[in-house]
């Protein structure tokens, strides 16, 4: 399934956004054989994040907060769990700010293959493999 979403740019141009399924793109998915032994790969000096070959996320404009849990992913070789790597700020409570990253790290991928979430105690972020949703096709009704 693929949709638009339209948003404006800074010239007040529309800029089109096309935003896919995995089924898409599962023809040039072949880097890993065993999706469940892939690893995303952070690409910090491009701000894109890719997995099993497609990009998943690119960044236009830095946003810290999502690029420094990004790093800390790469640097650990991707574990699935890890500790809160944001700095602590003394105006936002920890688990909120944790959360609000989060939600932020899952908007605008171009694929929705990866998923971030929380550990469950709002100290550590986790990352997961979004499996393909098989589509139950209706039958058409004939006229």
């Amino acid at each position: 399934m693929s949709g638009l979403a339209s948003r404006q740019t800074p010239d007040r141009t529309p800029k089109i956004e096309r935003r896919h399924s995995f089924e898409a793109h599962q023809e040039r998915f072949c880097v890993c054989h065993e999706i469940s032994k892939c690893k995303p790969v952070w690409k910090k000096k491009a701000r894109e994040l890719w997995f099993g070959g497609l990009l998943i996320k690119h960044f236009d404009k830095p946003a810290k907060k999502q690029i420094l849990i990004l790093t800390s992913f790469q640097e650990l070789h991707w574990v699935h769990d890890i500790d809160d790597p944001l700095p602590h700020d003394s105006e936002v409570e920890p688990k909120k700010r944790l959360m609000n990253t989060i939600q932020s790290l899952n908007e605008h991928h171009l694929i929705d293959l990866l998923w971030f979430g929380s550990n469950g105690t709002g100290d550590g972020i986790r990352w997961e493999i979004l499996r393909p949703k098989r589509h139950r096709k209706t039958p058409r009704r004939r006229g």
